[in-house]
């Protein structure tokens, strides 16, 4: 097992509740990226957040989104349970339950999310100085709302996926009418690679897979966020599944912070804004009633983890950024870009710092 540098949290006065900034909830136009800073609980001392300069709908560069003043602010831990079952077999059958599983219990929405990240010619032990790379990361959900979201980068013709064989197997077994049943679980019927939304992100510049696999974890968060924003149910269920144990304990982990006469892993370093930008998420759909779990699924053990690897290497379809996908002309800038690229300018002052 290769060493770890020693780190520790962040101090005790870092790691207290921050006081509420009345800045949580944002409304996004369709035009650009204009943040409204939500008002106080009593609906006083509202603040209107700067509108962002206007930038090229053809340049990949992201507009800023309002809320990331308040992520690398970030000083708390995951505001949920996290999982990881050293039982493969069992970890396994929870993430094909969750591939199945209805999308209302109760009354309560689920919304089972299972993300995945690739890299061009890359690997765990990538970093800055063998050279950046580009990637992308994937989220892969059933949608138990009817609604008016724009998805951006989802992908329309799904089908295709069956080409994996783990989806096609997967595909078989529900076509030859295998049900899933299980005490006390509720099932609408077999979900199919067609009931997947599917969403596929592009970076330009990344160094490692655990890097955008910790991407798609946040982007699931993001996801869950905007349809909580769009429907406002009064409590729901989140269940985000990884296949990468390494993003989990990351997360695990929470924000790092060095000791003195120390210095961070790069791998430490690049991946605390990710970690607050998922810590921050994380509260944000807490404090609005949601029950939520971080849990590791080996890899394509359901047919929610199968597709999500099989939308790993989407991203090498688009060719060109400012010909095809990642501009997406059609929709607002805060809606179009990843997460990764609206911590583009904070990974940029990491870059700089660390070329120092």
């Amino acid at each position: 097992m290769a060493s770890v540098e020693p780190v520790e949290l962040a101090s005790e006065a870092l790691l207290s509740t921050p006081e509420n900034p009345g800045t949580k909830a944002f409304e996004f136009t369709d035009q650009n990226t204009i943040g409204k800073a939500a008002s106080d609980v009593d609906g006083t001392n509202a603040q209107q957040l700067p509108v962002p300069r206007a930038r090229s709908p053809r340049s990949p560069t992201p507009s800023p989104d309002p809320r990331i003043a308040l992520w690398k602010d970030e000083r708390r831990s995951f505001a949920g349970s996290i999982t990881i079952n050293q039982d493969k077999a069992t970890a396994a059958r929870t993430a094909h339950m969750a591939s199945q599983t209805s999308l209302f219990i109760s009354g309560v929405p689920q919304l089972k999310f299972f993300g995945d990240g690739s890299i061009k010619n890359g690997s765990s032990s990538s970093r800055p100085e063998h050279g950046w790379t580009t990637g992308g990361y994937r989220v892969a959900f059933r949608n138990p709302f009817e609604d008016t979201v724009q998805f951006v980068s989802r992908d329309e013709n799904p089908i295709r996926f069956l080409e994996h064989p783990s989806v096609n197997a997967y595909q078989q077994g529900v076509d030859n009418d295998y049900v899933l049943e299980e005490e006390g679980e509720i099932y609408d019927g077999p979900s199919r690679l067609v009931d997947f939304t599917i969403l596929c992100f592009g970076v330009k510049k990344a160094f490692s897979i655990p890097q955008v696999e910790l991407a798609a974890v946040s982007q699931c968060l993001e996801t869950a966020i905007r349809l909580y924003d769009e429907h406002h149910p009064p409590t729901s269920v989140v269940t985000i599944f990884s296949d990468s144990t390494c993003v989990i304990n990351r997360i695990k982990r929470g924000v790092l912070a060095c000791r003195r006469g120390t210095k961070l892993t790069l791998w430490n370093k690049f991946s605390n804004p990710l970690v607050q930008t998922i810590i921050w998420q994380s509260h944000y759909l807490r404090d609005r009633g949601c029950e939520l779990e971080l849990a590791w699924n080996p890899r394509c053990s359901a047919l929610g983890p199968s597709i999500a690897d099989a939308a790993a290497t989407a991203w090498k379809e688009w060719g060109e950024p400012e010909e095809t996908k990642w501009s997406q002309r059609n929709l607002s800038l805060d809606v179009r870009d990843g997460i990764m690229a609206k911590l583009n300018e904070t990974t940029n002052e990491l870059i700089r710092a660390y070329k120092v």
